[in-house]
């Protein structure tokens, strides 16, 4: 009866990290959406001159399909938020496909490995997270996406590659939400 208390405490206790690792990343996610508001604020106040009308009408179309854009990456977001991982993982994977020169592909992969993980699908996330940090070294999901790719190699039984990459992401990115994760992780591991 103790082992079943033990075995339940500790499944609520990933639970919980599982639920403050995505927070993290929501939150993340949503100051990186502020900061692309307000510069996109900031270009247009910047702007002297008012272009020509046809000009115009081209930045028109650019900011409508700019608007396309965001509004599928978020269905595919919303699908993940409501625990659909079958559907995002669909609509992301279609995102990246139809738009490989979107600002917003690298995400797109960052989700679309976070959908395959939560499917349990381990190689395919890895792959995800692999071309996040491969793709946008400087990206702000890069550090996540390697402490993701450790979770991965943890699941699969590859704790020596976990802890290689746990290594990479503290020396990579050391003043990091997930380089301190990494250690901890670490600690843990040793």
């Amino acid at each position: 009866e103790l082992q079943n208390q033990i075995d339940s405490l500790r499944s609520e206790l990933a639970k919980s990290r599982g639920r403050e690792e995505q927070l993290s990343r929501d939150m993340a996610e949503m100051q990186q959406r502020q900061k692309d508001l307000a510069r996109a604020v900031e270009e247009r106040g910047s702007s002297a001159a008012r272009p020509s009308s046809s000009a115009a009408n081209g930045e028109e179309a650019e900011a409508a399909a700019g608007g396309k854009e965001k509004a599928e990456f978020d269905a595919a977001l919303n699908h993940f938020r409501k625990g659909d991982y079958a559907r995002a993982q669909t609509a992301f994977r279609a995102f990246v496909r139809n738009r490989p020169q979107s600002s917003m592909k690298t995400s797109a992969l960052f989700w679309l490995g976070n959908s395959d993980y939560a499917q349990r699908n381990y190689r395919s996330a890895m792959a995800n997270f692999r071309a996040v940090v491969a793709q946008a070294p400087d990206h702000e999901r890069a550090p996540e996406a390697l402490l993701s790719i450790a979770n991965c190699q943890t699941e699969l039984k590859e704790t020596a590659a976990a802890r290689a990459t746990l290594e990479q992401l503290v020396a990579k990115y050391p003043r990091t939400e997930a380089a301190q994760a990494a250690r901890d992780r670490l600690a843990r591991l040793k």
